[in-house]
């Protein structure tokens, strides 16, 4: 049974199967596998959600641009591994980003890993991302503004993933996203688009799957971004996407299998709180909001 758990911040900036190309993501009723046998990274598309026993945060690191400063990058290799952006859905300011991400590190120490965090001018974003992602890496994460981006790419030396992307005005979304999970392709990353009024999410297949899945795409605001967390974590659904579209305007998208029930659980806490992963939860979205501040960390296992 997988749960949810949403941890809400003040004031700040199971054991089960590691899943392989073969099955997609964990099932409910897959084999529990030992630490010591799973030397294997996860499916990288779904953002660790039940790939290990225990997570633990390791540092939370920014990485910002400015214009005429440019941006940043953080690559980490082996044990650690990037969480998604923290994404501000408002007060964002022309020219001068920042966004967070959390080092977190698993019980299950995969071999062939690499994860990377940068940002940089909206006219470098699909060079730099093709270069980074190679044939072995997926987009977990991605915030697109009119002049900049920032991406979190997890690279699997030991696996192949093709990616692509689709830009769409918002009313299409659904289908086609669908269209392609029936495939075998899972949506890892979404946003606003370059080309204005239009949504961009980013679509990985990997090498062997062919699972056709079920999305479901959902539309948030900050006022109800937990509860429709909740509701596609109860009807099953690994939530694989996350991304800013408009101030104040989110979307999550959620990837399934099977529809058996997770559980839910919501825990709140002041800017001294962190995610807590020790149960093997990962962390799949993750807000600030300038005008409260509240940040809103969104766990699932």
């Amino acid at each position: 049974m997988r749960s949810l758990v949403l941890l809400f911040l003040v004031g700040c900036g199971d054991n089960l199967a590691v899943p392989d190309a073969s099955n997609g993501p964990p099932k409910d009723d897959a084999a529990a596998g030992s630490d010591a046998a799973g030397i294997a990274a996860p499916d990288l598309r779904f953002q660790w959600v039940g790939a290990s026993t225990a997570n633990q945060i390791g540092s939370t690191i920014n990485v910002g641009f400015a214009s005429g400063a440019g941006g940043a990058m953080s690559v980490h290799d082996g044990h650690s591994v990037i969480s998604p952006l923290q994404i501000s859905v408002d007060g964002l300011v022309k020219g001068n980003y920042s966004w967070d991400v959390a080092v977190f590190s698993s019980t299950v120490p995969a071999t062939g890993l690499s994860s990377t965090a940068s940002t940089g001018a909206i006219a470098a974003l699909d060079t730099d991302l093709s270069t980074t992602l190679g044939t072995t890496g997926v987009v977990t994460s991605i915030d697109i503004q009119p002049d900049a981006y920032a991406y979190v790419v997890q690279n699997d030396a030991n696996a192949t993933y093709t990616v692509s992307h689709l830009d769409a005005a918002r009313s299409g979304i659904d289908a086609m996203v669908l269209q392609l999970a029936n495939a075998g392709q899972v949506p890892t990353a979404v946003s606003a688009s370059p080309t204005a009024n239009q949504v961009r999410v980013y679509m990985t297949a990997r090498t062997g799957d062919t699972t056709p899945y079920e999305t479901q795409v959902v539309d948030c605001t900050p006022a109800d971004f937990a509860d429709q967390a909740n509701t596609l974590a109860a009807a099953g659904f690994f939530i694989t996407a996350f991304g800013r579209v408009a101030n104040d305007k989110m979307i999550l998208i959620g990837t399934r299998s099977n529809a058996n029930p997770r559980t839910t659980t919501v825990a709140m806490g002041d800017e001294t709180t962190t995610a807590d992963l020790s149960t093997g939860a990962a962390i799949v979205a993750w807000i600030f909001e300038t005008a409260d501040p509240v940040s809103v960390i969104v766990t699932e296992k």
